[in-house]
């Protein structure tokens, strides 16, 4: 355990306090390291769906912008109030959390009721 307490210690750029190593410590010492150990693995997982969600938007992003050129609607050919629409637009399904066009019917309909 003091190893373990070392590190965490000298990561954190503090010294290790003197403290009794005893059975009740070392036992909470020992659940606090299960918890941290949990916690970061669940941050690991996370941080990693969220690494291929970007490598999904960026793909999805490439072929849509790629589609648009081909049909004559590349951003740079579009009016500059088209072009600030549309970043409006994506803005307002950023803040309401809408992925697809799906939702954004399903939000649309009861907005109307």
């Amino acid at each position: 355990m003091t190893p373990l307490i070392r590190r965490l210690f000298d990561a954190a750029g503090k010294e290790v306090p003197d403290f009794e190593y005893t059975p009740r410590s070392i036992a909470h010492l020992y659940n606090l390291a299960i918890v941290s150990q949990a916690k970061t693995q669940a941050a690991n997982i996370v941080a990693n769906d969220f690494r291929q969600k970007v490598a999904e938007y960026r793909s999805q992003a490439a072929r849509i912008r790629e589609i648009l050129e081909n049909v004559g609607l590349a951003q740079e050919s579009l009016p500059s109030n088209v072009v600030a629409s549309a970043q409006v637009l994506a803005n307002v399904a950023n803040l309401l959390n809408i992925r697809d066009t799906e939702l954004s019917r399903w939000v649309a309909f009861n907005l109307q009721f």
